[in-house]
């Protein structure tokens, strides 16, 4: 039964392929025109699909969204054999966002700072419904989108990533059953509940070393008992190893995961803290609000004190925040640097290793806001390449 029921999953799977290799985006019309044209980094070709654009004077300016920190214009300039003069002019380089989501996020405030209503997207063919699916949700209907994709020819092996797919499958298959149960454990109480939690977590390890051939190493010890755990933010990986590692943390979480149906339900009965980034003051308090229950109960809290998801072996500014949440708990905090994007990378770009989770020492609670941020800071990147200064 078990064996039918996932044969069949699989072929569900293969369908699914089929319609989607047959439904791939189209490059815009002949002479489309916009504001501006955003090339989102990740494939072959993009960035080039765009500057033809502006150099046929299609569009105005060229954002390049979640471009390598450590590019710069003369670089692009050179790889493009183009006019290093009209990059100087008309191409921005945004080194922020490190998703399709975030991507869209820095697009629309740039496309509102430079008061622009119209772009082209471009990005692969194959990425371009889930590109439009994230641009149209954040730019909503002031702004005219027209997708301009890149057709793309890639090998079976690029498109299919089976190992990813398969854990991706699996994994998701099984979070939606680990939710029942964490709803059903919770009507016994909140013990049950926790160790569902921590099954569920055991599962996406146990996977990630089957399947993909990623496990984890503790450097050091992480101390029992309240802690403000800072943690390097490099991929989802660390999100559901700071569960299993550290025990019972109070995490801290962006909004959107604890809204989503039935899984956000849980994480709220596990207790998390959700901060809204774009709500300001709001959000601090509400952060600051979460954190002094978590001591109540006395509990750990997890925080990626960077913010978002960043790229591997950069360095982004500590985000505000986290000093506000370290001055409000009044908890020495327990650094933890983490290298998982150097395996675990974006879209379903996987490759086995060992994950490290370098434990630092211990910073006691009640420094001022430039010396805790320093130390957090040096610690958390410990683990990270000093031949790439980061954002």
């Amino acid at each position: 039964m078990i064996a039918r029921f996932f044969a069949l999953l699989l072929l569900a799977y293969l369908l699914g392929f089929v319609l989607f290799a047959v439904t791939l985006a189209d490059p815009a019309r002949p002479g489309a025109r916009a504001d501006a044209a955003i090339a989102l980094t990740g494939g072959p070709g993009r960035i080039e699909h765009a500057i033809a654009a502006l150099k046929a004077k299609r569009v105005k300016r060229v954002l390049i969204a979640g471009a390598d920190p450590a590019v710069r214009k003369v670089d692009l300039a050179r790889r493009l054999g183009g006019d290093r003069r009209l990059i100087d002019c008309c191409v921005d380089l945004e080194t922020v966002s490190v998703d399709t989501r975030s991507n869209a996020v820095e697009a629309e405030r740039w496309m509102r700072t430079r008061g622009y209503r119209s772009l082209l997207l471009v990005t692969s063919d194959w990425h371009m419904r889930r590109a439009r699916y994230e641009f149209d949700r954040v730019l909503g209907d002031d702004i005219r989108l027209t997708p301009d994709a890149v057709q793309y020819e890639p090998s079976f092996v690029t498109l299919f990533r089976a190992r990813a797919i398969l854990f991706a499958i699996l994994f998701n298959l099984g979070t939606f059953l680990w939710v029942l149960a964490s709803l059903a454990a919770f009507v016994v109480g909140q013990r049950p509940l926790q160790a569902v939690v921590r099954s569920w977590t055991r599962m996406h390890h146990g996977l990630a070393r089957a399947i993909l051939g990623i496990d984890s190493r503790v450097v050091g010890t992480i101390p029992p008992g309240p802690h403000l755990v800072a943690i390097k933010h490099e991929a989802a990986y660390e999100t559901m190893e700071a569960i299993r590692l550290i025990g019972l943390p109070v995490m801290v979480i962006k909004r959107e995961l604890a809204d989503i149906p039935l899984f956000g339900k849980v994480t709220r009965l596990w207790g998390i803290i959700a901060v809204d980034r774009e709500a300001g003051a709001k959000a601090l308090r509400a952060m600051l609000a979460g954190g002094k229950k978590a001591i109540a109960d006395n509990r750990p809290i997890a925080i990626f004190p960077e913010g978002t998801r960043v790229p591997a072996d950069t360095r982004p500014p500590l985000r505000p925040g986290f000093a506000g949440l370290y001055r409000a708990v009044g908890l020495p905090v327990v650094p933890i640097a983490v290298d998982s994007g150097r395996f675990w990378g974006p879209s379903l770009a996987r490759r086995p290793g060992t994950v490290t989770f370098l434990v630092g020492d211990t910073i006691p609670a009640g420094l001022d806001r430039a010396e805790v941020e320093r130390r957090v800071h040096d610690a958390i990147n410990a683990l990270t390449s000093p031949a790439q200064p980061g954002a």
